[in-house]
């Protein structure tokens, strides 16, 4: 099964470029009404999606390393827990077997 967190990283991802896309849009529209060339307003319109992607990129490959990072920290404390229970068990089996072979 999939770590919660793990799912959240395509959430977070969607969430930013929801709220990112239309503020881009609405300044490439603004650029490019002001401008009279066709070339330019594609150009207005080009450089407004790049630097969406510029700005975009790098915020969700930082979500998904600081997810990555939560991950590991909680695989750690889980197997160290694993390791703590098998020892304790291994621990109890000893005992039981010394208090089955001593004699009073």
């Amino acid at each position: 099964m999939l770590n919660p967190k793990i799912l959240q990283i395509p959430l977070r991802a969607t969430l930013f470029s929801t709220v990112a896309a239309p503020i881009s849009l609405f300044y490439s529209i603004t650029a490019a009404s002001q401008l009279k060339s066709t070339f330019g307003k594609a150009y207005a319109t080009w450089f407004f999606g790049y630097a969406l992607t510029m700005v975009r990129n790098p915020i969700v490959t930082n979500m998904a390393f600081k997810a990555n990072e939560e991950n590991k920290a909680e695989s750690k404390a889980s197997k160290r827990e694993q390791a703590r229970e098998v020892e304790i068990n291994e621990a109890l089996e000893m005992r039981e077997l010394r208090k089955g072979t001593v004699k009073y």
